[in-house]
């Protein structure tokens, strides 16, 4: 699989969501997360939820966890960061959460090819 790309600017705060495969076995996705500009706080967001609309939760919207609740590192900052996601999610977004400039996550999740 190709690394997908996350970002997020200061005029749109949060990027769109990426929808993960969460059948693979072992569950395993890579983060590198590369702010850009006066970044000063960046977060990673993920769920359990279907962002898609198909199978819409029966509570409404989506379920938004911080990341840093699978992975510490994720807990966002305003400096790069790489580390990995194995607790299976069903997508992740980022979010601009300081400063002015861009934030970028590389997402590649092993097992699809």
């Amino acid at each position: 699989m190709q690394p997908s790309y996350l970002t997020a600017y200061s005029s749109a705060a949060t990027s769109a969501w990426k929808v993960l495969d969460w059948h693979t076995v072992p569950f395993s996705v890579g983060v590198a997360i590369t702010p850009v500009g006066g970044v000063t706080g960046w977060a990673l967001d993920i769920t359990m939820d279907d962002v898609t609309g198909v199978f819409p939760p029966p509570y409404g919207t989506p379920t938004v966890f911080g990341a840093s609740q699978v992975n510490a590192g994720l807990a966002g900052s305003s400096t790069t960061f790489v580390g990995v996601i194995s607790q299976p999610i069903a997508a992740v977004r980022l979010r601009l959460t300081g400063g002015g400039g861009s934030v970028t996550a590389s997402i590649l999740q092993a097992g699809i090819g």
